[in-house]
C-alpha cells in the first residue's frame, strides 16, 4: 500500500495503492484498493458493501485484482529494465500467468489446439531489445531466433543475421555515455538510486512522459542527478504525469541549479500547467528556456501569467486547446524574442489587435492557425450571411498584416470559414494572403515562388482599383497599394497600348504523363478543367481515374497543385516551359 501503480488496460488509469488484502465476501482472495488519479463513474470512497477498506475522495476508489495491476518503478530500475537488459518482472509475471492460464485449458480441454495470440500485455516496459532496438514478432520473430541458431525459418522463408545487435545492447548498458534517454511509458514514479542516475551525466535530452510522477520534488532529484557533467538538462519531456500545480516558494528548493541550461519543456496533457509555468517564470530557475510546449491542456486565456522570468523564449506550442481570442495571449505578445507561435487546433474565430499592447510579437516569424474557426462565429458555427463571413475574414487578415508585419511563415489550411469566403478555393485564399502579406514566405508548409507573388501582388492592385472605383474612393488608402503600384509600374499584363495577338500570348507548356510527354501551346484564358480533358485525350486516360495536375516550374523547380477546374490557367504563376505534370489514381 501506497506505491504508485497503473492498471492494464487500454486507458491505462493511474493511481496509488491503498489497501491489499481481502474482501469480505469476494470470490478472489486478495484485491488492491486504488484512489485513482481521475474521478471513476463507479468510483466509491474505500468502502465496499458497507466495509470500510480505505480513506480516498468520494468516487475515486476501487478495488481490482492484482493481475491486472502494474506497479510503479524507479527511474534507476526502469533503466536497468530499457538499456541494461535486465527483465522487467511484471512482464515476466504475466508471462507465468497466461502460460499457467493456457496449461490449465489445455488440460480441461485436452483435444483442442493450444494457440497463441502473440499478445503483449507490458504497459510499454521491458528491455531496449522489445522497446524498439532489434525487435520483430510473429513469423519474423521465429526468422530471427531460427537465424541465430544457423538455420533458415520456414515460416519467414529467410535467413538473415543482425549485425551489431549485440555490441548495440552492449554500448546501451554504458549509462556515461547516454546522451538522449527515453522511459516514456515506464510507470515511473521516484529516482530510485542515486547513483546509478549520477552515472548518466552526458545527458541532455531526457524523457518521462506518460509516467506516474506526482510529487515535483523526485522531479526535482531526477533532474539534479543527471546531466551533470553538462551542467544540467537541455531537454526535458513530462507530458501526461499526474503532477499537481508547481508554487513558486517551492521552485528553488526543488530544483536548485538544475534547470540553468534548459532549454525545451514539454508539458502535454498536464493538470494546472499555467500555474506551473507562472512559478518557473517567477522564480526565474529556467531563463535560458526557448521552447515551451503545452498541448491538449483545454488552455483558454494565459492573461494570469506572468512570463518576465522566460525573457528568452523564441517557440511557444498551444496546439489543441481552446483559445478563441488574439485578447488572451497579451503575455505572449510581449515577449521580445518570440518567433513562433503554434496555435492549430484552437477556437480562434477572428484575430484582433485592438486589446492588445502596443508593438505586439515584435520578432514573430511563424504563426500556425491551423484548424482553427477563422470566419466562423464565437461557438464555431457558419455566419448568418456570407457577407459576414467575408467581413470577418477580411479583419483577420487586415489584423494579421498589422500586428505582425514580420511575419513570414503562415498556417491555415482546414478553417471552413476563410476557405467558404473564397469559394473553397484554396488556391484564390493562397493569393489573396500572398497579395495582402507582403513579407509572407511560406504558406501551408508551400514556399510562395517569385511569379507567385508577383500574380498575387498584381491581382491586389486590380482589386483595390476596383473596390476605389466602386466606393468613389482613392485606391491609395488601401494598405501596399502604393508601394506595390511603384514596384509594378502602372501599367498592369494585358494593359499594353500594343495589342497582343493570339499566337503571342500562348504558353508553351510539356504536359508529362510518366514517361511520356506532349508539348503544346495553350491559351491563357484555358481553365483546368478543359487542361484535364485535354490530358485524357492526349494520353488516352480512362474518365473514371481520378487526376492531379501539378504544375512544375523550369526556372525554379518548384511545384503547385492546380486544384480549380473552373479557374484560367493564367491565374496560376504558369511560365513559358513549365511541365505540368498528369497523376492518375
Amino acid at each position: 500500500a501506497g506505491v504508485r501503480l497503473q492498471i492494464d488496460g487500454p486507458e491505462g488509469e493511474k493511481g496509488t495503492a491503498r489497501y491489499v488484502g481481502p474482501i469480505k465476501g469476494a470470490r478472489n482472495p486478495v484485491y488492491v484498493g486504488v484512489e485513482w488519479d481521475e474521478k471513476r463513474p463507479r468510483g466509491h470512497d474505500g468502502v465496499v458493501k458497507g466495509v470500510r477498506y480505505f480513506e480516498c475522495k468520494p468516487g475515486y476508489g476501487s478495488c481490482v485484482h492484482p493481475k491486472r495491476v502494474f506497479v510503479g518503478l524507479s527511474m534507476s530500475r526502469g533503466m536497468a529494465y530499457t538499456y541494461g537488459g535486465q527483465p522487467d518482472p511484471d512482464h515476466l509475471r504475466l508471462q507465468a500467468y497466461e502460460g499457467v492460464a493456457a496449461r490449465s485449458k489445455a488440460k480441461s480441454s485436452p483435444s483442442s489446439e493450444s494457440k497463441s495470440n502473440g499478445k503483449s500485455t507490458s504497459s510499454g516496459s521491458g528491455t531496449a531489445a522489445n522497446r524498439g532496438i532489434g525487435s520483430c514478432s510473429g513469423s519474423v520473430q521465429k526468422g530471427i531466433d531460427d537465424a541465430s541458431n544457423g538455420t533458415a525459418s520456414s515460416a519467414a522463408n529467410v535467413h538473415f543475421e543482425l549485425v551489431g545487435e549485440k555490441e548495440l545492447l552492449e554500448e546501451l548498458k554504458k549509462f556515461e555515455n547516454l546522451i538522449n534517454v527515453n522511459l516514456d511509458h515506464m510507470r515511473i514514479f521516484e529516482p530510485g538510486d542515486i547513483k546509478t542516475l549520477q552515472k548518466m551525466s552526458r545527458v541532455k535530452s531526457l524523457s518521462l512522459e506518460n509516467n506516474l510522477f506526482n510529487s515535483w520534488k523526485n522531479i526535482g532529484r531526477i533532474s539534479s542527478s543527471v546531466g551533470s557533467r553538462n551542467g544540467g538538462l537541455e531537454e526535458l519531456r513530462l507530458s501526461q504525469n499526474p503532477l499537481p500545480p508547481l508554487t513558486r516558494a517551492v521552485c528553488a528548493d526543488i530544483f536548485g541549479k538544475s534547470l540553468e541550461k534548459l532549454q525545451c519543456l514539454v508539458l502535454h496533457r498536464m493538470q494546472n500547467v499555467l500555474d506551473t509555468v507562472n512559478a518557473l517564470s517567477g522564480s526565474k530557475i529556467c531563463q535560458r528556456l526557448s521552447e515551451i510546449h503545452m498541448c491538449y491542456n483545454q488552455i483558454t486565456s494565459l492573461n494570469h501569467v506572468n512570463l518576465d522570468g522566460l525573457p528568452n523564449l523564441t517557440l511557444v506550442n498551444l496546439e489543441k486547446n481552446m483559445i478563441s481570442d488574439f485578447a488572451e495571449l497579451r503575455p505572449l505578445a510581449l515577449l521580445p524574442k518570440l518567433g513562433e507561435l503554434l496555435l492549430g487546433g484552437n477556437h480562434v474565430s477572428v484575430v484582433s489587435g485592438s486589446k492588445l499592447p502596443k508593438n505586439p510579437f515584435p520578432q514573430l516569424k511563424a504563426l500556425h492557425l491551423q484548424e482553427n474557426w477563422l470566419g466562423l462565429d464565437e461557438n464555431g458555427s457558419e455566419m448568418k450571411s456570407e457577407y459576414d463571413t467575408w467581413q470577418s475574414v477580411m479583419s483577420t487578415i487586415e489584423s494579421l498584416d498589422a500586428i505582425m508585419p514580420n511575419l513570414t511563415r503562415l498556417r491555415t489550411i482546414r478553417n471552413k470559414g476563410l476557405e467558404k469566403a473564397f469559394g473553397n478555393n484554396l488556391s484564390n485564399v493562397r493569393g489573396w494572403l500572398i497579395g495582402r502579406m507582403p513579407h509572407l514566405q511560406q504558406i501551408n508548409l508551400s514556399e510562395v515562388r517569385p511569379k507567385e507573388r508577383e500574380a498575387a501582388e498584381r491581382a491586389y492592385i486590380k482589386w483595390c482599383d476596383a473596390k476605389a472605383a466602386e466606393e468613389k474612393k482613392n485606391p491609395e488608402i488601401y494598405p501596399h497599394y502604393r508601394s506595390y503600384k511603384k514596384l509594378h509600374g502602372s501599367q498592369l499584363p494585358n494593359e499594353n497600348k500594343k495589342p497582343v495577338s493570339m499566337k503571342e500570348s500562348m504558353i508553351k507548356i510539356t504536359l508529362k504523363c510518366g514517361e511520356k510527354t506532349k508539348d503544346k501551346r495553350l491559351p491563357p484564358n484555358i481553365t483546368i478543367g478543359k487542361v484535364i480533358v485535354l490530358a485524357r485525350k492526349l494520353f488516352r486516360l480512362s474518365r473514371s481515374d481520378a487526376m492531379t495536375l501539378t504544375l512544375i516550374s523550369k526556372e525554379d523547380g518548384h511545384s503547385m497543385v492546380l486544384d480549380d477546374e473552373m479557374l484560367p490557367l493564367r491565374q496560376y504563376p504558369v511560365g513559358q516551359g513549365d511541365v505540368i505534370s498528369v497523376e492518375t489514381s
